[in-house]
């Protein structure tokens, strides 16, 4: 599936942003937003929740998992050239003031939501450093207020290792079996999660970067390849939590924790066809990659009919619907203008998916807000959403370009 060496291919990129793939990033973080605000635990209104059925469509964690791929692919485009120390300098600096501005407006967000929160805790997410994980015996908390921002620490961790990718162009298939193989030390050597958690996730990345490298581009101006399929493939798999439900049928069960770790792997193939099929790759592996994403939802629902385990009979119907629906539209190629209609909130998406928690926790702590019925919870979903929506586009699309703009052409 991974024969090539991991370097830049020299098919000529496209000028400008690909407004799918940017559509992809809104959807990605539009899903996270719906699973804070349908979750049955009362994070939106303090006296209702929804009801369970609502819950059957979020899939936040896969969501957070195609950002890792999406930030590798992008990576790719951005950087094909042979690597120098004044590329490599300018590659961090231009991710820096990527990150670093949302992401200090997304801690201030949290503190005010949260007033009594830790100094060391705000200190430490405003650089990065947060984890649930012990770091070599040192842990920086996640804010209870803006847990979403334990992904920023992962994606600083992989940019700053990109440049060793970058210069020695290692083979996928070593460098992809190194990480599942360090990924696999975390059910042995518990002391070691947060380096396999880090390694799980790095193949989502690396998975991103590869399809930027080392496949070729096959799209038209509007013509994808079999989204829809794929959208369905990784849904069911992300829902049916196929390897941790295996793990814990054999006694390989952990705690849980909010960071990607071994356990989310099941979901590559499928985040791979996703990606590739919006942006118009054609990856060299893609019939073994299409079996696999196939495989692993067939068999946990095949599974489960066969085993008669405990599971509501709505909850299979649905999603055995969905990946007979996925394997009947394999052959469907439609067009990407539904996720380009997207691409508006994908140029907000790391602010929202960045400060959309904080709000929502102040929200929930307002009494003179109405709550405990239907119409209350709608009134707080609306301002959430509108709140948020807001804030986070001003921050992205006005106040953070402006910013860069007076800094970057001091940069190198």
């Amino acid at each position: 599936m991974f024969p090539q060496r991991l370097e830049p291919n020299h098919s000529p990129v496209p000028a400008g942003r690909d407004l799918a793939l940017e559509g992809l990033r809104g959807f990605a973080a539009l899903m996270v937003l719906y699973a804070h605000l349908a979750t049955s635990m009362r994070q939106l209104d303090p006296g209702y929740a929804p009801g369970p059925g609502w819950w059957r469509f979020e899939f936040a964690s896969g969501a957070v998992l195609l950002f890792f791929v999406l930030s590798g692919y992008v990576i790719g485009l951005t950087n094909r050239r042979p690597p120098s120390a004044a590329a490599v300098h300018g590659f961090w600096w231009r991710r820096f003031w990527r990150l670093f501005p949302i992401n200090a407006l997304a801690v201030g967000l949290a503190w005010l939501a949260l007033p009594a929160t830790a100094p060391g805790a705000l200190l430490g997410n405003l650089f990065f450093l947060q984890n649930s994980q012990p770091i070599l015996g040192q842990r920086v908390p996640l804010l209870a207020a803006n847990p979403n921002l334990w992904s920023l620490h992962y994606e600083v961790i992989y940019y700053l290792l990109f440049p060793v990718v970058w210069s020695l162009r290692p083979r996928v298939g070593l460098l992809l079996g190194g990480l599942l193989g360090f990924a696999a030390l975390r059910l042995g050597v518990p002391g070691l999660a947060y380096f396999a958690n880090l390694a799980a996730g790095a193949c989502f990345w690396l998975a991103g970067l590869w399809l930027a490298w080392c496949t070729e581009s096959d799209v038209e101006a509007d013509a994808g390849g079999a989204w829809p399929s794929a959208l369905l493939l990784f849904f069911v798999t992300c829902k049916l939590h196929v390897a941790e439900i295996f793990s814990q049928r054999v006694g390989l069960d952990f705690p849980w924790a909010p960071e990607v770790n071994l356990w989310h792997l099941d979901l590559l193939p499928s985040a791979v066809l996703l990606v590739a099929a919006i942006a118009g790759r054609v990856p060299p592996g893609r019939k073994l990659c299409l079996w696999l994403a196939a495989a692993i939802p067939g068999g946990r629902i095949l599974w489960q009919m066969h085993a008669q385990m405990s599971w509501p009979l709505a909850d299979i119907r649905l999603y055995a619907a969905c990946w007979i629906g996925a394997l009947a539209l394999l052959i469907w190629h439609p067009s990407r203008r539904p996720w380009i209609r997207l691409a508006p909130v994908g140029a907000f998406s790391y602010s929202l998916y960045a400060m959309a928690a904080p709000i929502q926790t102040w929200q929930l702590r307002q009494t003179w807000l109405p709550a405990g019925n239907t119409p209350s919870y709608l009134l707080r979903l609306v301002l959430v959403v509108l709140f948020a929506g807001m804030v986070a586009w001003f921050a992205e699309t006005k106040l953070q370009p402006r910013l860069v703009a007076r800094v970057y052409p001091r940069l190198p």
